[in-house]
């Protein structure tokens, strides 16, 4: 049991721990923002086509530097 000169500290100390979020709080938070991005981006067509070139694009990015590294060795 806190004394009566202890007690604001005590205070102010379940109050910090109240206000600040455990990690299964911040596990919620995180997952819950993530489901409503990707059902978001799922659901919009425009982002589906944009994604396709996205996608080519990185391939012949990762193609063209493999090519270009192999190109100093021989």
């Amino acid at each position: 049991m806190p004394t009566l000169q202890n007690l604001p500290v005590s205070i102010l100390a379940a109050l910090i721990l109240l206000l600040t979020p455990s990690p299964a709080v911040l596990y919620i938070i995180a997952r819950s923002i993530d489901q409503a991005a990707r059902k978001w981006l799922k659901g919009n067509p425009s982002f589906l086509q944009a994604e396709r070139y996205i996608v080519v694009c990185v391939y012949i990015g990762l193609g063209l530097a493999a090519a270009l590294a192999g190109m100093g060795t021989s």
